[in-house]
C-alpha cells in the first residue's frame, strides 16, 4: 500500500495532530515516516539558514547536531514563565555541560 510516509510539521496544534495520526498509520503500516518542517523567511535578509530535524532526546539530539555542524556558538531561548521551570534549567544546564561550544541564552 504506502512504503514512505511524509507529514508537514510546524509547531501548529493542527501540525501536532497530523504528526500523531501520520506516527500512528506508519507504525500500523509497518512502514518508515519522514517529517518535513520548514522556517519561516527570516526579517534580516542576506542570512542563510540552514535547518536540520533531530529527533531522539533533546539534549543529545542538539549536542550531536553542534559536534556534526561543529557549531561555534548555541543560541538558546530562555523562558521567563513557565511551570516546568525546572525541566528548562535541567535541559539548559546538561546542554552548558555537554555542548563542545559557547551557549548564549536569550530571553
Amino acid at each position: 500500500m504506502f512504503r514512505n510516509i511524509a507529514v508537514a510539521y510546524d509547531e501548529s496544534p493542527e501540525a501536532g495532530r497530523a504528526l500523531t495520526a501520520a506516527i500512528q498509520l506508519a507504525a500500523a503500516l509497518n512502514t518508515s515516516l519522514q517529517a518535513i518542517t520548514f522556517a519561516e523567511e527570516l526579517p534580516a535578509e542576506g542570512v542563510q539558514v540552514g535547518t536540520h530535524l533531530v529527533d531522539g532526546d533533546k539534549v543529545d539530539a542538539i549536542v550531536r547536531c553542534v559536534h556534526e555542524y561543529k557549531i561555534d556558538l548555541l543560541v538558546i531561548g530562555l523562558h521567563h514563565r513557565s511551570l516546568r521551570v525546572s525541566s528548562l534549567w535541567s535541559t539548559v544546564y546538561a546542554l552548558a555541560q555537554a555542548a563542545p561550544c559557547n551557549i548564549l541564552g536569550v530571553h
